[in-house]
């Protein structure tokens, strides 16, 4: 077959991006499987690539285990049958997956992903990319999700650390404060954590009030992911508040 690459793939994520910021999610599903097939039919194995990772992470936020898999042994093929792929495309594929693996309570599997990833990561990236808090982040929840509290405060703080050297990053900076809070919780319980706990809530807060500053659709994604955790830890005002932001647009 005579391969041609010439897929527009920024106008197919473009409207992907646009379709899930809608919550148009059936629409969106029909998007990112038209492109796959057309991707296929073209030989256009990069653009395959794109639209898998992007469905590797589509079907993990719908809690669709059995196409979230689907996805990741396609994105797996793939990145195994092609030298097309650079070390960093490699990687990125590597921490999708293993999110996948790690959200469908595989955390072992998981750690095994983000280990690759992390080691190209760190071959390949500068020491304050913020590619590397994002993988730092999820190994962290890898490693908590296996009670193995040390390494994953550890790759917290590293996260936390990679956030500081960037601008603009208060929406990652709330969820890892968050997590933390979350892991001293359930690491030292409830009444011994509880000031460290506040502490990190209220640093939540702060990033979250900086954040709304900012481009309203990350700020909404994330506040829908704060939400819950501010009324576990009994924060109902500034749920409320967070839900109102959000409602009004701004």
């Amino acid at each position: 077959m005579q391969t041609r690459e010439n897929i527009d793939i920024k106008r197919v994520i473009d409207r992907f991006d646009r379709l899930m910021n809608a919550s148009d999610f059936e629409e969106a599903e029909r998007h990112l499987i038209y492109w796959m097939n057309e991707a296929k039919d073209m030989g256009d194995d990069r653009s395959l690539f794109s639209v898998i990772n992007e469905m590797t992470g589509f079907y993990r936020m719908r809690g669709d285990r059995k196409n979230a898999f689907d996805a990741v042994e396609k994105l797996k093929r793939l990145t195994s049958q092609t030298d097309k792929f650079g070390n960093i495309e490699k990687a990125t594929a590597y921490l999708n997956c293993a999110t996948v693996y790690n959200s469908f309570k595989e955390p072992l599997e998981a750690l095994k992903l983000y280990e690759q990833a992390e080691k190209i990561y760190l071959e390949n990236l500068d020491s304050n990319d913020e590619r590397l808090a994002g993988l730092f982040n999820n190994t962290a929840l890898a490693h908590l999700a296996l009670k193995e509290y040390e390494k994953a405060k550890d790759y917290f703080e590293k996260a936390m650390t990679v956030l500081d050297q960037n601008t603009g990053k208060e929406n990652e900076k709330a969820i890892t404060c968050l997590n933390m809070a979350d892991l001293t919780e359930e690491q030292m319980g409830p009444e011994e954590g509880e000031e460290e706990i506040l502490k990190l809530l209220d640093k939540a807060v702060g990033y979250l009030d900086i954040a709304c500053k900012g481009d309203y659709y990350e700020y909404k994604m994330t506040a829908e992911k704060c939400i819950p955790a501010f009324k576990r830890y009994g924060y109902f005002m500034y749920a409320m508040e967070l839900e109102k932001r959000i409602g009004d647009g701004k």
